[in-house]
């Protein structure tokens, strides 16, 4: 069980290395199946949002020292979850997580990417200047 375990580790250390390369793949792909470029689009961010989560944590860790602002931004992700929800359930009287957490999940892309390349950068001058 524990080489299994290892292998997924390390499936997922290998694509998130390199997470705006998977986007691209994915994309290519879902696009070359179904002819939709709107669904391509989504399946490629729903994949690459949660290789950017290891990504983004590991870089804030190696950059900073601290995680911090990792979970001050999942708490974030989660209060707005909880709005959204909230104004889901004030408009049509009940609440669909499933769209909820799709909408937080795409905004988690939108806050992840540009910090990804920022800490990415500053990471890499880091280590060029070491």
């Amino acid at each position: 069980m524990s080489a299994i375990w290892e292998w997924i580790a390390e499936f997922y250390a290998l694509l998130a290395a390199v997470p705006f390369a998977v986007f691209a793949a994915v994309w290519a792909g879902v696009c070359a199946l179904t002819r939709d470029k709107k669904r391509a689009g989504r399946a490629a961010i729903d994949v690459t949002t949660a290789l950017l989560l290891g990504t983004v944590y590991g870089l804030m860790e190696m950059v900073w020292g601290t995680t911090f602002p990792f979970f001050a931004l999942i708490l974030v992700l989660l209060v707005l979850f909880g709005l959204i929800g909230n104004a889901q359930m004030k408009a049509k009287g009940r609440m669909n997580a499933r769209r909820a957490f799709q909408f937080v999940w795409r905004i988690a892309f939108m806050a992840m990417a540009p910090i990804y390349v920022i800490l990415m950068a500053v990471g890499l001058w880091q280590y060029t200047a070491a």
